[in-house]
This record gives structure tokens, C-alpha cells and sequence, in this order.
């Protein structure tokens, strides 16, 4: 069985139709063609652990070395300040045993003290027969002696110490120096006399 369409079309609505359809679908528009981005997939970089590891390894062990090196470098200034406050015991107990006080006892414990100090590090600053040294030696005599060709010490009066190379108190000594050459006097007129 066939099936009539009953609807009629009237010319009229013919072109009606088939404008329809062409606002639906134009011909002169070109569907616009729209190409897929390429997207490039962004590089990323991953964390250098053991890089940053290094580093801070690196950072704590010259943290390390300069902790311990202030740390060797205070308790090298408490020892030259304890030892610096002993420098008058050890003058005491050698006055003492310049006169005679004490007996073998005082020098027993002089030497034992002055022996501990030295294995610290306190040296004895050159005293007499050394060269002049004014870095060193504090002059608080000077005499003239034509037997040396420059400044000598001659007396020590108060010895000097340093420790670990730094002077910790100088020598108060008594200087020989040469003599002096001889001025010609001048005459009453006040001009010298040479011949």
C-alpha cells in the first residue's frame, strides 16, 4: 500500500522551502576549518636533589670547620689570659728564690708550674746577651759601653713571655748601647775646633 502524501505544495511555498534550506545550509560560506593547536608538551624540570644535597653538604662542613676553628681560637685567648694572669706568680715565686725564701720546696713547684706552662705553649723572651729588640723588650735603662757595636741587652729586670707566637708581656731590660762618637767642643766663638 502506498501512502499519498495529501499536502498540497503550491509553487509559492516551493521557493519558500527551498530558501529555507539554503539559510540552513549558505553556498557561497565555506565551512571555516579550524586546524588543532599544536600544543608542544612543556618541559619541565625536575628538582636537582643531589645537587641541592651537595651544596648543603658542602654549606654544614665549611659551617663545621669554622665552628671548630673559633672554638680552637676562644679557648687559645682563655688559656693566654689565664696564663697572662699567672706571669706575676712566677715572678713572685723567682724573687722568692733569689732571696733564699722557701727552700727546695718553692723551687720544686716554681719549676713544676713554670713546666705546665711551657707545655701550654709560654716561651721566655731572649733576655740577656740577645739583641735589642724593641718589639720585645721594654728599655727602662741604657748605658753607653764601647765593647758592643749595637744596642745588647745587658740586665733583665723583669722577664717576658709570649705564647703561641703572640708577646704576651714585654722583657723590662737594661740596654748596653755603642758609644757615641766624640763631638768636637766648640770654642768661644761657638765654631768647633777640626784640625
Amino acid at each position: 500500500m502506498q501512502v499519498k502524501d495529501k499536502r498540497r505544495v503550491t509553487p509559492d511555498e516551493e521557493v519558500t522551502k527551498d530558501a529555507a534550506e539554503a539559510a540552513v545550509q549558505p553556498d557561497a560560506v565555506e565551512p571555516e576549518v579550524v586546524e588543532p593547536e599544536v600544543v608542544e608538551p612543556e618541559v619541565v624540570e625536575e628538582p636537582d636533589y643531589l645537587g641541592d644535597l651537595q651544596r648543603l653538604q658542602a654549606d654544614f662542613a665549611n659551617y663545621r670547620k669554622r665552628m671548630m676553628r673559633e672554638s680552637a681560637e676562644a679557648a687559645g685567648r682563655g688559656a693566654e689570659r689565664i696564663v697572662g694572669q699567672l706571669l706575676p706568680v712566677l715572678d713572685n715565686f723567682e724573687r722568692a728564690i733569689a732571696h733564699g725564701e722557701g727552700g727546695e720546696g718553692v723551687e720544686l713547684v716554681f719549676k713544676e708550674l713554670k713546666a705546665v706552662l711551657e707545655s701550654a705553649g709560654l716561651e721566655e723572651v731572649p733576655g740577656e746577651g740577645a739583641p735589642f729588640d724593641p718589639q720585645v723588650h721594654e728599655a727602662v735603662e741604657s748605658r753607653e759601653d764601647e765593647s758592643v757595636t749595637e744596642e745588647v741587652v745587658r740586665a733583665v729586670h723583669r722577664r717576658g713571655y709570649s705564647m703561641n707566637g703572640k708577646l704576651l708581656r714585654a722583657a723590662m731590660v737594661g740596654v748596653a748601647r755603642p758609644a757615641a762618637p766624640a763631638e768636637p767642643e766648640p770654642d768661644a766663638a761657638g765654631e768647633t775646633n777640626e784640625e
